[in-house]
């Protein structure tokens, strides 16, 4: 008999551990997205990175005049990426359609992408998207294209 209650409270530590796992795994966002083709953006208008890399529960919007991440729970999120445009500009991040910080420069050399990245606290139901400080062709192509493809990545990595 005892042995029988060790067994079923170990199996109860096991599924109890596993939902510990899970809800965890649930709290994981991350999204990845590139721009497929060269893209002509304004201050007014957000870079479209219309191909998804990674997007399993579909926080991104797409659209050519309105790409947007919107958050499912409140937190920290990293914005990592690389940008090549047809001329200099700095990449803005746009919180509930607002400018609210700018995120690295993004120089006009042929071939070679920009780094960009930032930090941004949001609310759960809080969007944000990246938008060029003025008119440019946002450079876009194949992931494994050596001209500068263009991309983001977003992941929360706290509260």
């Amino acid at each position: 008999m005892a042995k029988a209650r060790r067994s079923q409270n170990n199996s109860n530590d096991t599924i109890d551990s596993l939902i510990a796992r899970l809800a965890t795994l649930e709290s994981v966002v991350s999204v990845s997205y590139h721009v497929s083709a060269n893209f002509a953006a304004t201050a007014s208008i957000p870079i479209n990175y219309d191909t998804k890399i990674y997007d399993p529960n579909n926080y991104v919007t797409t659209s050519p005049t309105a790409w947007k991440f919107t958050a499912p729970v409140a937190g920290k999120y990293l914005i990592v990426g690389s940008g090549g445009a047809s001329n200099g500009l700095f990449a803005l991040v746009f919180k509930n359609g607002s400018a609210f910080m700018n995120i690295g420069a993004v120089s006009q050399s042929a071939g070679q992408n920009s780094p960009i990245q930032g930090v941004i606290s949001l609310n759960a139901g809080d969007f944000i998207d990246i938008r060029p400080n003025g008119s440019s062709t946002v450079i876009g192509g194949a992931l494994n294209a050596t001209n500068g493809v263009t991309n983001i990545q977003i992941t929360r990595i706290g509260n």
